[in-house]
């Protein structure tokens, strides 16, 4: 859960428009996920063949958004990251916003920030052609998807069911859809919410 102050600072990008809520136009949940092989922050090559046999989630990622990293800073994503991690679940973060757009920077830089935000994840991809994120409907940071052993999509669209700047009913219990595919798919059951709407910062894509 946010933070109060962060929360709030969420809700006036919402209302100030710098915020946005996108359908998830993705490939349909239970297909088969796209392969793809894209360079690391650490200059290796990752492809997602290679995590065949484990659970996979792909998080769409971008620290000059509010939204994302607002998750960081309250160490929310890190901490899941380091749980699932522990579970021999892999967590791969891309940056698919194009070369010179804000989100894209240097291997260097990029990887100063992810150890001044204690990122957890097993690499942090650069996807600066933009293939990857269409390819899986990404239109905003964050937006999640979970890839179970056998390479189907089983999740795909927001952290969670808190976007910031709506309403939420009291009797509305806080759902991280994440976790909740990854529990119900462990446990040989329906992901009770395979396609959500996510909600961000838009992906700059090149033109």
């Amino acid at each position: 859960m946010l933070h109060s102050f962060a929360r709030h600072m969420l809700e006036l990008l919402l209302v100030a428009g710098v915020l946005h809520t996108a359908p998830v136009v993705a490939q349909d949940a239970g297909q088969q996920a796209s392969n793809f092989s894209l360079l690391s922050v650490s200059g290796v090559d990752v492809t997602l063949d290679q995590f065949k046999g484990k659970y996979v989630v792909l998080e769409w990622m971008n620290f000059r958004c509010r939204t994302v990293d607002a998750l960081y800073k309250n160490r929310v994503l890190p901490t899941m990251q380091a749980e699932l991690k522990a579970q021999d679940i892999v967590w791969l973060s891309i940056v698919s916003e194009a070369q010179g757009k804000q989100g894209q920077v240097a291997t260097e830089k990029m990887q100063r920030q992810i150890e001044k935000r204690g990122g957890n994840q097993d690499a942090v991809l650069l996807d600066i052609t933009g293939h990857v994120g269409q390819a899986y409907g990404a239109t905003v940071s964050p937006y999640l998807v979970v890839i179970n052993p056998e390479g189907a999509i089983i999740y795909q669209g927001a952290f969670d069911n808190q976007p910031p700047g709506e309403e939420m009913d009291d009797d509305m219990p806080a759902i991280n859809y994440v976790t909740d595919a990854l529990e119900a798919a462990q446990k040989g059951e329906m992901v009770p919410y395979p396609v959500t709407e996510a909600y961000g910062c838009p992906i700059r894509y090149d033109r």
